[in-house]
């Protein structure tokens, strides 16, 4: 009985580290994401600004 209550509280505690080790991957990977977004985010509105200023700028 000793080595069953030994057993469950080791696979508890790997359990603990892995669910840890997720959650930081997950708050990684999410602070990746929304960086990605922003930097898209930026892109985008300067290319937009480029785009609409050549409109200004082209003889017809």
């Amino acid at each position: 009985m000793v080595i069953l209550a030994w057993k469950l509280k080791e696979s508890s505690l790997l359990m603990n580290q892995s669910i840890k080790n997720t959650e930081k991957t997950c708050d990684s990977t999410k602070k990746a994401v929304e960086h990605s977004l922003e930097s898209t985010g930026h892109a985008t509105s300067r290319a937009m600004d480029v785009y609409s200023r050549s409109f200004k700028t082209t003889c017809f």
